[in-house]
């Protein structure tokens, strides 16, 4: 069995038996902090609106993982990507070369290369039932959370297309109906400073409309040290300014709420470091120094300090509003809709070797002349801009023995991307000379995509078998519809045939599921469900017609469960995909045309697997917490092209799964003391694994695949923390906490293989940090 595997399975055992122990069970539970408000007779109910409607997250048949905004804020969540350890088969990464793109990956299932605009993701990501169209702008500071939802496995029928593996739900908080404010500030690792600011105005007179003002700063350098320019623009370096401000009114059967966010980002991305070369492009770039450049650095460790010309820094700009009013209509029946328009500007810059100042021999085609000029083995530029609205009609309904969801959704959105690239490509004379060639190519294109689409599903219990049983069934038609149009120039000139396209696909997709309650804290579910992930355009081929949508069909059981008295809950679900002209995107590279992503159907492919998760509070202050993923995927079939006009040839065999771990474990142990008088203490450690994963799918097109691949991460997180400090009036709370202690530098969170082109390059994790934080609440 493989070591990590075993690893994990022993840690969640240790978790497990240390949470059965009859002596430790027999005491109560105290609620604390480190409890998440928990009641006194055992852990907190955990509310999630998974099917549409807030229910207890143990009476969905649904796997779903959710933690509050308290737990959020215990851990010092403060980005999307600091989520990955939330559940099992869960990983977010941020992407190669950005600082506002992410990759989200659920059961294997992910979405490789954010930056392409027409490329739909499989995980959907919602703030407020509001989805998120472009993963590019997926890296945002979380200021206002009241909960995260991680739905596992397609949610095709109530959440739509692209959540083919599933979604995350980000909802923010209320306002609250009197006045307060909370301040928080924290300083850290590489002179990191952060500051955030909630003010509730409370209820607005006797208007019944409350509001809350939130406002966050980030500013940090570089992780990484480049001796051409001042720390605050090092690779890593992040300046933000967040804005959030929500509106809520409450009239007895009427509510209304009203969200707005805007952040500005700025910064230098992760170094992209060269990690592998051909023999030819190690000596022509290698010789860089007799010309009077730069050396040239290859290393497969992680790098701390390189000399890089600084380009300007990168900026992205992300904002959006939301209008959510519903209106009971009657006791059983209420009219829900959710309005909002999101918006996305990002400017980005991509030295994607990591090397600059390189000068070689370079050959004028045109001419003939050799001259000594500056090379680069790749340099790219990102202009990315985009516009979405949407809205969502619901109708939800009840009686004593159905509840009821129906709705329309229209969603629309228009996008528009430039991206130059300059590169050398290197030849080899007949005397053994090796030469560069300068090439230039710029992709841009816009494109416009529309959705449309009705859905309902509805939950039964029949008057059998003591109510004990609930049976649902949903179903959802969505019709797509996208055009692109081409614009992309090499050096300048147009490069035919500059075109338009347009296409059009409808899908189905349901799900049903049966749920059976044991007793009030034992259920059991079993579930099929499709889903669908939209059709589309790659921009940068100027030859094919688009890719075809990308379907599976999944076959889920599970067991949720509380023990003693809800001390213990154990969730345990097993999973079988089946995906059908799985979409896969690959990289391609050419001595002219750069590179570019191009996106097939490739074939099909099974994923299965397991989850576990536990949660114990077996003694007075304690909380233990264990979970297990594990995905094992095949291909059934993978086609590929071996040469233009060539025969398609199956190499199944060979393929691999991009961005995908078979494992993720996580471990964590929290332990409150008594109030001290001067404070409640409390400390976290906690332990998150990942297996080894590979980034792109072919090693035939990739040499350099199994050298970049990111090999694992052992990451151990840890905190001390003083809670409720009296402060007159008032209470604060003082931490401090510890990031990647084990400070692994083999773990790479992107890399790219230039195939073609001669070289691989990958991006490395944030080096071990520490940072303290002050919280007060007036």
């Amino acid at each position: 069995m493989h070591a990590s595997f075993a690893r994990a399975g022993s840690a969640i055992l240790l978790l497990a038996l240390s949470s059965v122990s009859a002596p430790a069970l027999a005491q109560a539970v105290q609620p604390t902090a480190a409890t998440e408000g928990a009641p006194a007779d055992g852990l907190a109910d955990i509310v999630v609106t998974a099917r549409r409607r807030a229910e207890q997250a143990q009476d969905v048949p649904v796997s779903v993982t959710a933690l509050s905004g308290d737990a959020l804020e215990q851990r010092n969540v403060r980005t999307i990507e600091s989520l990955s350890a939330l559940a099992p088969n869960l990983n977010i990464n941020q992407s190669s070369g950005a600082i506002s793109g992410s990759v989200i990956a659920i059961r294997g299932i992910s979405d490789n290369n954010p930056t392409v605009l027409t490329n739909d993701p499989p995980v959907g990501l919602y703030l407020d039932g509001v989805y998120l169209g472009r993963t590019a702008g997926g890296i945002f500071d979380i200021v206002d959370l009241e909960r995260v939802e991680v739905l596992r496995g397609p949610q095709g029928a109530l959440f739509g297309r692209n959540t083919t593996g599933g979604a995350v739900s980000l909802v923010t908080s209320r306002p609250k109906d009197t006045f307060g404010i909370q301040q928080k500030v924290s300083y850290g690792s590489f002179d990191e400073w952060t500051s955030r600011t909630r003010i509730d105005l409370g209820e607005l007179g006797d208007s019944g409309i409350a509001l809350r003002l939130a406002y966050a700063h980030r500013q940090r350098d570089g992780f990484f040290d480049n001796p051409l320019v001042e720390d605050r623009y090092d690779p890593g370096a992040l300046n933000t300014d967040t804005v959030f401000a929500s509106l809520h009114g409450d009239w007895s059967n009427f509510r209304w709420d009203v969200r707005g966010d805007y952040q500005n980002r700025k910064g230098v991305a992760s170094l992209m470091q060269a990690v592998a070369a051909d023999a030819l492009r190690t000596r022509y770039f290698g010789a860089s120094p007799n010309f009077g450049g730069r050396p040239f650095v290859l290393s497969t460790d992680r790098l701390k300090t390189l000399a890089v010309d600084f380009r300007g820094r990168a900026s992205a700009e992300i904002w959006g509003v939301s209008n959510t009013f519903e209106y009971d209509l009657s006791d059983t029946l209420t009219l829900k809709s959710i309005s909002a328009y999101r918006a996305l500007r990002v400017h980005e810059f991509g030295d994607l070797s990591g090397q600059t100042g390189l000068r070689g021999l370079v050959l004028n085609s045109a001419t003939g002349a050799v001259s000594v000029q500056p090379v680069t083995p790749f340099q790219s530029q990102n202009f990315s801009r985009q516009r979405q609205v949407s809205q969502e009609l619901q109708l939800l309904g009840d009686t004593d023995r159905l509840t009821y969801v129906a709705g329309l959704y229209y969603f629309r959105e228009r996008v528009a991307q430039q991206n130059p690239q300059n590169f050398t490509f290197v030849i080899q004379t007949a005397t053994g000379l090796a030469l560069g060639i300068p090439q230039q190519r710029t992709v841009a294109y816009r494109g416009v995509a529309k959705s449309y689409a009705a859905f309902a599903q509805a939950s039964y219990t029949p008057a059998i078998l003591g109510d004990k049983l609930e049976l649902t069934l949903g179903g959802r038609y969505t019709e797509d519809r996208r055009s692109l149009d081409q614009q992309d120039t090499a050096f300048g000139l147009p490069v035919p045939p500059s075109r338009q396209l347009a296409r059009k696909w409808t899908n189905f997709s349901a799900n049903g599921s049966v749920l059976y309650k044991f007793t009030e804290a034992v259920n059991a579910y079993a579930r099929v469900s499709s889903g669908y992930k939209s059709g589309g355009f790659n921009p940068a081929d100027l030859i094919g017609n688009g890719y075809d949508p990308e379907k599976v069909v999944a076959y889920e059981a599970g067991l949720k469960s509380e023990w003693f008295d809800r001390r213990l809950r154990v969730n345990i679900a097993g999973f079988y995909n089946d995906y059908k002209d799985r979409q896969i995107s690959v990289l391609t590279t050419s001595p002219t045309g750069g590179a570019s992503n191009s996106t097939q159907n490739a074939g099909r492919a099974k994923f299965k697997g397991i989850e576990l998760e536990v949660t114990a509070a077996p003694v007075r202050g304690l909380i233990l917490e264990g979970s297990l993923g594990y995905t094992d995927p095949k291909y059934k079939v993978y086609q590929f092209v071996p040469a233009a006009g060539a025969a398609p040839i199956n190499v199944a065999d060979e393929a691999r799964f991009q961005y995908q771990t078979k494992i993720t474990t996580h471990a964590a142990i929290q332990y409150s003391f008594v109030d001290s008088g001067f404070g409640v203490p409390s400390v976290r450690v906690e332990y998150n694994h990942t297996g080894q994963r590979y980034f792109l799918p072919l090693d035939r097109l990739a040499p350099f695949n199994r050298i970049m691949r990111d090999p694992g991460f052992d990451d151990v997180q840890a905190q001390i923390s003083l809670s409720r400090i009296p402060l007159g009036r008032t209470t604060a709370e003082l931490t401090v906490y510890g990031r990647n202690l084990l400070d692994d530098d083999k773990h790479r969170t992107a890399a790219i293989d230039f195939g073609a082109l001669g070289f691989a390059e990958a991006q490395y994790v944030m080096p071990r940090s520490w940072g303290v934080s002050l919280m007060i609440d007036f």
